[in-house]
């Protein structure tokens, strides 16, 4: 194999293996019922919060933040958790994207 393939195979696992730690898959394995729902969304208010205060929100996690919380207030709570998980993981991302590009500028 030359070294074209076996780069293009690692950036392929390497991207497939970051996309399934960052999914909210990793609530599927919790019983999501009101009380869940509530830390959830309590954790994912705080991290838009501090993603928000830096001026590093992203653009449509508030709306997934809200969306899970009316999908909670219709009773949906497997649904409003998987929401609230994304939003959750959207916010630290944010937040950890503006923390290693706070200090990038030109490279001479």
């Amino acid at each position: 194999m030359n070294r074209f393939s076996l780069f293009s195979i690692s950036v392929v696992l390497l991207s497939w293996n970051l996309c399934w730690a960052a999914s909210p898959a990793a609530v599927d394995n919790v019983q999501c019922n009101e009380s869940t729902f509530s830390q959830y969304s309590k954790d994912a208010d705080e991290a838009l919060k501090k993603a928000k205060d830096v001026g590093h929100e992203w653009s449509e996690t508030a709306a997934l933040i809200q969306s899970a919380k009316q999908l909670a207030a219709d009773k949906h709570f497997e649904e409003a958790c998987k929401s609230a998980h994304a939003g959750l993981l959207q916010s630290r991302m944010a937040y950890r994207q503006w923390e290693e590009n706070k200090n990038a500028g030109p490279r001479f």
